[in-house]
């Protein structure tokens, strides 16, 4: 069964379940076991739980016993539910149809997304089982600043500000169809954003971008490319221009999630693999009581 978590019971549940985390089968994303978020960092986020406006912590229970919990956030306006952690120690799908069936009653109409190591195949089960249909699978790597030694750039490759914003635009438009951040959105909030564009005779041949620069902790959140037999080169080329950028702006760690050919080049620049995630998402539907 499920249940709103105690603020008494906090402290001895948390330190079960963040080692709960620490088993990629038996948790959900964002995972704890990069070498980048740690202990202190899941206490704190999770006691957040407790403390912030539309977040909740519910627990799993069993014969008077609590194996495992949920945390995750809603954005009414939005009619969105985020997942902050979900551990579990055993029976993880049942547990997670536990959950989707109090959601559907606390929240129809909303729209859930989550994503699952590849480690967990008992959700994976779940999904099939119920013909949740997989939205995406991804590579997940993350590099640590810290061993990390800058490699030549390129000279094919600039930074995008307002002053060249105009060559980013010329390639984002072309991939920017169903985004949300189109490039005239991006636009309105470029102090936020680094982009790196690599160029040869006036042409925009490839972009990466990502968001919250200056940060500490970083994701890449897109790389366009044209397609071509210099593709590869043109992802390197971007990939080393901006981590050489954030390494000078302080970063300590930049998540990549990729696919098999983007992969072997973030490999070949110093990025290692977490795991493999998979992305659902689904409508959620009131059911009759």
């Amino acid at each position: 069964m499920l249940r709103k978590i105690e603020a008494s019971e906090f402290e001895e549940i948390v330190q079960f379940t963040y080692g709960l985390s620490q088993d990629l089968s038996k948790t959900s994303f964002p995972v704890y076991t990069d070498g980048v978020k740690t202990k202190e960092d899941f206490i704190a986020r999770s006691r957040e739980g407790l403390e912030k406006e539309n977040e909740e912590i519910l627990l799993f229970v069993r014969e008077g016993e609590a194996e495992g919990w949920v945390h995750y956030f809603t954005i009414p306006s939005a009619k969105y539910i985020v997942m902050c952690n979900m551990s579990v120690a055993r029976d993880y799908g049942q547990a997670f149809g536990e959950l989707l069936d109090y959601w559907k009653q606390a929240y129809p109409g909303y729209l859930w997304s989550i994503y699952f190591p590849e480690e967990n195949r008992d959700i994976a089960a779940f999904m099939k089982e119920h013909r949740y249909a997989e939205k995406s699978k991804e590579i997940v790597d993350v590099l640590v600043f810290g061993a990390y030694e800058e490699k030549e750039a390129s000279g094919r490759v600039v930074e995008i500000g307002q002053h060249n914003f105009s060559a980013f635009r010329q390639i984002h438009e072309q991939y920017e169809q169903g985004m949300y951040w189109t490039s005239d959105r991006i636009e309105n909030a470029l102090n936020d954003w680094a982009i790196y564009a690599c160029t040869e005779n006036d042409k925009v041949l490839g972009a990466l971008y990502y968001n919250g620069k200056g940060s500490k902790n970083l994701e890449i959140f897109g790389i366009d490319v044209l397609p071509g037999p210099d593709r590869d080169r043109i992802v390197e080329e971007l990939l080393i221009s901006a981590l050489n950028e954030a390494k000078h702006r302080g970063a300590d760690s930049m998540y990549f999630f990729n696919d098999e050919t983007t992969h072997d080049i973030a490999k070949k620049v110093g990025f290692r693999q977490v795991t493999t995630a998979h992305y659902y998402e689904e409508r959620l539907q009131s059911e009759p009581v």
